[in-house]
């Protein structure tokens, strides 16, 4: 695991774009899957903005999204909004559930990737899930709703995983994230032989030490 530590929301785009474009290259990547949230923001604006050539023929897998009640499709339309650039290079999250060659991920407040909950099996590939409390309280929608969501099986199948942490809000989670082993279903990622986690310095605060 390579650890990358980031000044800035800006530093953590660029470093970001600059990870995917070069594992694109060196795997012959074809498609990559994408979180929906707002720790990847600031790398789908710099896309908006200096259009890389790289994604230009890249499948842009949405890894989750919720299936019921009033939020139903929700990532979807977030992703329309985030990367209104590559509307025709963007594929939503359907039953068939195909695996990309890249996966770039966010960690939830309470270790979840997608919507693969804690206590969920790290076998699960994807499929329906009834999303935990306080994930629902996170995303504001109501209690038990479902959703639609890749699993760590899917993940771990992917060529190169980037695991993006930012916030402060981040910080107990991340530094459980280091600390623990396969406890949570993020800490599963940490078997994966090319993974790459890229930190902000509110998400690594001051207690924490991976040097």
């Amino acid at each position: 695991m390579e650890i990358v530590s980031v000044s800035s929301q800006e530093s953590l785009a660029h470093k970001a774009s600059e990870w995917i474009q070069r594992h694109s290259t060196s795997r012959k990547a074809q498609s990559i899957f994408l979180p929906a949230g707002q720790t990847p923001i600031p790398l789908y604006e710099y896309w908006n903005q200096s259009k890389p050539e790289f994604l230009t023929s890249m499948k842009l897998l949405q890894v989750d999204d919720v299936i019921t009640g009033s939020s139903r499709g929700m990532f979807k339309n977030f992703f329309e909004e985030h990367l209104s650039q590559f509307k025709t290079n963007l594929q939503g999250i359907e039953d068939d559930l195909p695996i990309a060659d890249l996966a770039v991920l966010g960690l939830g407040s309470n270790g979840h990737v997608a919507f693969h909950e804690p206590g969920i099996p790290p076998e699960f590939f994807g499929g329906c899930v009834q999303l935990c409390k306080a994930t629902c309280e996170g995303l504001n929608i109501e209690n038990n709703s479902w959703g639609l969501t890749y699993g760590l099986a899917s993940f771990l199948s992917s060529q190169s995983i980037l695991l993006i942490v930012s916030g402060k809000s981040k910080q107990e989670i991340f530094k459980r994230f280091l600390e623990e082993e396969k406890t949570f279903p993020a800490t599963y990622l940490k078997g994966h032989v090319r993974l790459t986690v890229i930190a902000d310095e509110d998400a690594i605060g001051e207690t924490l030490d991976f040097t």
